[in-house]
């Protein structure tokens, strides 16, 4: 709205520096192309793409120039705002809102072009004001390319930190070999696996493997994957049964709920030709017998961990003979959900035909035609997700 009490734009063109070179007469005759606004805080003032149909000089206030809501830059009492639009003709590239409830005087496109060519002495002044501007961009600039590469220095370093921790991805232990694969969307995700020996009550060895998917790809379930890994590990010296296993990883899970994350997991433990698993809301464990090639899915028996007190949990578990040849394969759900172009997944039944038709292979060969299928299926797109794939063979 329009205030003439005390005539502040006046004020503002006797005082402004870009206006000083002016004379009265002429600092009138500009008075008249000006408009004084009001805007209240988080109120906008303009949009990035819009085009630029006036630059604003800040009287009192702040405005908040953002860019995909990053503020990026903030202009007080003294400063101007979308003077480059005007300049280049281009639209706007960043939006513009209140800070905090803002006077500021508005001045058109035509008065402004206008003016520069009736006035040459005022584009002195613009030149020094965007001489200012340029030179703090590009200080900016170089603060956020430094703090950019740092970050990302700092993320290569927790990949290779998270990658580190998981097992060899391929190992022969107590006549099953085994074939693994994580690989992260991002720098780091929320995917793992983990397999280690047992020593059995009767001496004999036993096999503990499972795979956690936590919900997002970032460092916060990053950070939870690795506490998983540490208890599952933690657990397999106390107690490797697939009900002890879930109670424990659904405890630790509990002590990180302040952001609310989820894990589904899969545990398959192997003890006296048999396989005990778990599932908590992960996608099946899917076995393949050698001598008839069917593929049977062992589903989830329990929700997925944090939806429901760790003490409330059933922790249920399964039972599975195994014959010699016989194949076991835990994934996360990023093999199934990796899409094509035209938006279709994967999907279990074509993981599964697959696995039917490569039932003699070895674990390795068998995990190298699955990420080999996943990959030629969404070419020539990236997999956005996490991707986790573990294959057990039996001797």
């Amino acid at each position: 709205m329009e205030h003439h009490e005390n005539d502040p734009i006046s004020h503002f063109l006797e005082k402004a520096d870009i206006f000083k070179s002016l004379s009265q007469a002429e600092r009138r005759e500009l008075r008249g192309e000006m408009t004084l606004i009001e805007i209240f805080a988080d109120e906008g003032l303009f949009e990035a793409g819009d085009p630029g149909d006036a630059v604003y000089f800040v009287l009192e206030g702040e405005i908040r120039l953002e860019s995909d809501g990053v503020v990026v830059a903030t202009r007080h009492a003294g400063e101007w705002v979308g003077e480059f639009a005007l300049i280049d003709q281009d639209p706007r590239s960043a939006s513009a809102k209140a800070g905090e409830t803002a006077r500021l005087v508005r001045w058109s496109r035509a008065g402004f072009l206008g003016s520069l060519t009736s006035h040459p002495a005022l584009n002195v002044g613009l030149f020094r004001q965007l001489t200012s501007k340029l030179r703090e961009d590009i200080e900016a600039r170089v603060a956020h390319r430094l703090e950019s590469e740092k970050w990302q220095l700092e993320m290569a370093w927790a990949r290779e930190l998270q990658q580190g921790l998981l097992p060899s991805p391929d190992a022969t232990l107590n006549g099953l070999e085994l074939s693994c694969w994580c690989e992260p969307a991002g720098q780091v995700g929320g995917d793992l696996y983990d397999y280690a020996q047992v020593e059995g009550d009767s001496g004999g060895g036993e096999l503990g493997l499972l795979v956690g998917d936590v919900t997002g790809h970032g460092v916060h379930s990053a950070l939870l994957a690795a506490m998983a890994k540490s208890c599952f590990r933690n657990q397999l010296g106390v107690d490797p049964q697939p009900s002890a296993v879930i109670r424990a990883l659904a405890g630790t899970l509990e002590l990180a709920m302040g952001r609310r994350l989820l894990m589904s997991v899969a545990y398959a433990f192997i003890q006296d030709e048999r396989l005990i698993y778990a599932n908590a809301g992960h996608p099946p464990i899917l076995h393949v017998t050698h001598d008839t090639a069917i593929v049977t899915r062992l589903g989830a028996l329990d929700p997925i961990l944090g939806v429901v007190d760790a003490d409330s949990m059933a922790a249920n578990q399964g039972e599975q003979p195994l014959h010699p040849g016989d194949l076991l394969v835990l994934y996360t759900d990023g093999i199934t959900e990796a899409r094509n172009l035209t938006g279709e997944e994967f999907g279990a039944s074509r993981l599964e035909a697959l696995l039917a038709r490569k039932s003699e292979s070895s674990a390795l060969g068998l995990k190298q035609s699955v990420l080999e299928a996943v990959r030629e299926f969404v070419h020539p797109r990236s997999i956005d997700d996490d991707l986790t794939l573990a294959v057990i063979r039996v001797a």
